[in-house]
């Protein structure tokens, strides 16, 4: 997790005594860092911010509490509102200043007008359950420390009768529901989780730690993997020594390239899962991609299906276009499947920004091949040169290891070892797409 700013509480309230000098701190890190600044994000930092400073100012709060404001969560870089870091735990608050809101027809979302129109928006309590369960699942030194985590929402402009918004949500778990009249529980629910001030920087560790899956993730996907039968239960008995041979490699301490090829149906993506489980559960971040987001999508809607799965395992299913600038990923394993997805060394992965900084744009037009390569210990590509989904396709073994190259003569400190393992000749799909995604299921694995 990232910060923009951080302050105690009681410089917190200083600052935000004045809603655009505050305001204008965060639009002027957020540009820093790559992002754009809406004029309805600039406002509503205005309007909440100076509310909640409000509210806490004058309580028995401890002054030293530490106050994170847009916080970035380890693995999908979405941002949270305000993070407050006590002795005894961290709150997650999400901030809304929204004046009404109805029911939709979809349990998980609720109406209210943003952008100027009435939309359908996730409901608020799922936004922070989301967020205390990235960070419960991710950040090491929140696993070590044994420090209690909730998530709360604070609706400061509207009162309860002024919207049909459900108090409890399924799924939402430990998160608190505030109205604009709830000022006082709000601040009971911060003197019962926060305790005092912590002792040194608990914000700044938090931070810094290292991005590993925790204790209780690893414990459920113990049965996924089947340890006892080497790791690979569910796998074709075909797979299974480049399953081991993956693994190995893994262990060594030298960041290495893994290229695995095979056409369609040969068992790549249900390597690939196997392989996404089997690293969690040893403790390593991994994160899987795939080169389509609809194909990204059916896997999640697959794997849902099938049940059996925590939720941590569905963050780690990123979008290609997450792992480029300005967003720094830490995971100590990439893989990705329809490797031939990624674009050809001339072409940039995003256009131009005029409001950045020259460093940040030439990350942005550097390759999203050279890119994985530089920011991963281990990354694992799964290609078939023969498929061509649009004309923008085409990364080739040849590309490949031109990139490696490059990166090893620019990064010698950091030199990565290609490996070219033997190519998946076996044809497990005989009946289509769907078939070949099914087998990719947790019933494959014998969950």
């Amino acid at each position: 997790m990232e910060s923009l700013c951080r302050f105690t509480l009681q410089e917190f309230i200083a600052w935000a005594q004045d809603g655009s000098r505050l305001a204008g701190l965060l639009e002027t890190r957020l540009v820093a860092a790559g992002y754009p600044v809406t004029e309805g994000e600039y406002r509503s930092w205005q309007n909440s911010l100076s509310a909640l400073a409000g509210l806490l100012s004058g309580t028995s709060l401890d002054p030293g509490i530490q106050v994170g404001l847009e916080v970035r969560m380890p693995l999908s870089g979405r941002r949270a509102d305000v993070i407050l870091a006590g002795a005894d735990g961290l709150v997650v608050l999400e901030l809304k200043q929204w004046r009404q809101v109805s029911l939709s027809s979809d349990p998980c979302r609720v109406m209210t007008r943003t952008g100027g129109c009435l939309q359908a928006v996730l409901h608020p309590c799922l936004q922070a359950a989301g967020y205390v369960s990235e960070l419960a699942s991710w950040n090491q030194v929140l696993q070590e420390r044994a420090l209690s985590l909730h998530g709360a929402v604070w609706l400061h402009n509207m009162d309860r009768q002024q919207g049909e918004l459900p108090l409890e949500v399924p799924g939402s778990g430990p998160v608190s529901l505030f109205f604009a009249g709830d000022g006082g529980a709000l601040i009971r629910c911060l003197q019962s989780s926060l305790g005092p001030a912590p002792a040194g920087d608990l914000l700044g560790l938090l931070q810094s730690a290292p991005v590993r899956p925790g204790p209780g993730l690893r414990r459920l996907l113990t049965d996924m993997i089947r340890p006892e039968t080497g790791g690979s239960s569910g796998l074709p008995a075909l797979c299974q020594p480049l399953f081991a041979q993956i693994l190995s490699i893994l262990k060594d301490s030298r960041p290495s390239l893994m290229v695995v090829t095979g056409g369609c149906g040969t068992g790549k993506t249900a390597l690939a899962l196997q392989l996404l489980f089997h690293c969690l559960h040893a403790g390593q971040s991994c994160l899987l991609t795939f080169g389509t987001a609809g194909l990204r999508h059916y896997m999640r809607d697959q794997l849902d299906t099938a049940g059996g799965l925590p939720p941590a395992v569905f963050q780690t299913l990123q979008p290609l276009a997450a792992f480029g600038p300005p967003v720094h990923r830490q995971a100590e394993v990439i893989l990705v499947d329809e490797a031939h997805r990624l674009t050809r060394r001339d072409r940039p992965i995003l256009p131009a920004k005029a409001v950045l900084s020259p460093d940040l744009d030439c990350c942005l037009r550097a390759p999203m091949l050279d890119w994985l390569a530089d920011r991963s210990r281990h990354l694992v590509l799964f290609l078939d040169e023969s498929q061509r989904v649009s004309p923008d396709d085409g990364c080739t073994l040849a590309d490949i290891r031109r990139c490696v190259a490059l990166h090893n003569r620019t990064h010698p400190q950091r030199r990565k070892t290609l490996w070219e393992l033997p190519p998946l000749r076996m044809q497990l799909r005989c009946a289509g797409g769907a078939a070949a995604v099914d087998r990719c299921s947790p019933r494959l694995f014998g969950i």
